[in-house]
């Protein structure tokens, strides 16, 4: 029992108040707390407790809002319950089990320690595992308390009535295995596929996911762009650029004013995507004729994918289980420049892309590519460009057409 205590009043350390422990057989409750000046006053009326007990379940911890912030815990065993609180919840959240209290002093909150749901929620398991074979994860005392099991069955109910009534009306979805082969052709950067597959028609129809006809367009017109993202990285994009293009098209999405046109701007994202994974795979086997070193091709997609870092020469023949200075006479002799010199040409590359296909700053661009500053990355832009950062900016970034990009990196 000695280190049941010890963990009792750690929990009450912890959340600054009590921790009670209540003999389901009747016999006589015991407090640990480091809070003796702290009156719960709600649990002073002992039908208040009957109500708090009542959520009581032995499948895992109960969370229980009293009002809008007072929160306890709840934990069943075989003998006992433990109860844990109150203390004042910090987040604002809504949970599944709540008791209303009217008549709350004003003053009883400010006495009471804030604390997270999150970490509420970790020390009630802490208490559950002590006295449970089985072991809950958060995210499954989280759901478990949230309002979203109680809408469980409705939601049911409503798939229900969903399915029967586009059965009766004979109404269906577009085909899966379309939406397949357009996200296919971007992952494999086929611009004749995807075109194809535009051209394709079906008696379906968009799914619903407002009643609203404005809103439920642009729903899922930012579905589409947001599968067609993934579908882009999946074919080699960064998943920086990939995402910031995506995040470009979104929110001309949330602000187009024709609504007509939603469907040629998704096509612009889908076509944009899908050049940049042709470029990028491009930029894989670059040099990369039939016979080519096989060691030269892993070691320059290395850095395609570490474009992001720091990369060093140790770095990458440590990768390949290569000497350095191996890798890098190697590299030389097969392709004509150095190490240091193509890592640098890729980066330089992705930057031109971040100019015109993101809304990073300058700065920002830097940082990300692994340049020291802002400066440093504008030195070695204009000497392999010969424009600054804002020049080439300017000078290339362009309104996206209906269809496809005009925004052209030479």
């Amino acid at each position: 029992m000695a280190k049941l205590d010890t963990l009792f009043y750690f929990v009450a350390h912890e959340i600054s108040s009590h921790v009670r422990i209540l003999d389901r057989s009747g016999g006589e409750p015991l407090l640990y707390t480091r809070r003796l000046d702290l009156q719960d006053f709600f649990l002073a009326e002992p039908e208040r407790e009957s109500a708090l007990l009542a959520f009581a379940q032995p499948e895992g911890p109960v969370l229980i809002q009293v009002g809008e912030e007072i929160l306890y815990g709840l934990v069943q065993t075989e003998a006992q319950w433990i109860v844990a609180g109150p203390v004042l919840m910090v987040n604002g959240y809504k949970l599944r089990c709540s008791l209303s209290w009217d008549e709350m002093p004003s003053s009883f909150p400010l006495e009471l320690q804030p604390c997270s749901l999150t970490h509420f929620a970790e020390l009630m398991l802490l208490l559950h595992d002590c006295f449970n074979e089985d072991v809950l994860t958060l995210n499954d005392c989280l759901m478990d308390n949230s309002t979203l099991r109680e809408s469980g069955e409705g939601r049911k109910a409503e798939l229900q009535r969903q399915v029967h009534g586009k059965l009766e009306e004979q109404e269906k979805h577009n085909p899966y295995d379309h939406e397949q082969r357009e996200m296919s052709c971007i992952e494999n950067g086929d611009l004749q596929g995807l075109r194809m597959a535009w051209e394709e028609q079906f008696s379906g129809s968009f799914g619903t996911t407002s009643r609203d006809p404005a809103r439920n367009g642009r729903n899922l017109a930012t579905i589409v762009v947001a599968f067609a993202t993934r579908a882009a990285i999946r074919g080699g994009v960064l998943p920086e650029l990939a995402m910031s293009l995506g995040d470009v098209y979104m929110q001309k999405i949330d602000v187009i004013p024709n609504l007509f046109e939603l469907g040629n701007l998704v096509k612009a994202a889908e076509y944009e995507l899908t050049e940049l994974v042709i470029e990028a795979k491009k930029r894989i086997t670059r040099g990369g004729a039939a016979g080519e070193d096989p060691l030269i091709l892993g070691c320059k997609d290395y850095i395609f994918n570490h474009l992001h870092s720091k990369l060093t020469v140790r770095e990458i023949a440590e990768s390949l289980g290569v000497n350095p200075n191996y890798l890098s006479t190697r590299f030389r002799q097969q392709t004509g420049a150095t190490l240091y010199r193509y890592i640098l040409d890729e980066k330089i590359n992705l930057v031109k892309n971040l100019l015109l296909y993101s809304e990073k700053s300058y700065s920002e661009i830097a940082s990300t590519l692994g340049f020291s500053s802002q400066s440093h990355l504008g030195t070695h832009f204009r000497e392999a460009t010969g424009m600054t950062l804002q020049q080439y900016r300017n000078q290339y970034k362009k309104p996206t057409g209906k269809g496809r990009s005009t925004m052209i990196a030479p």
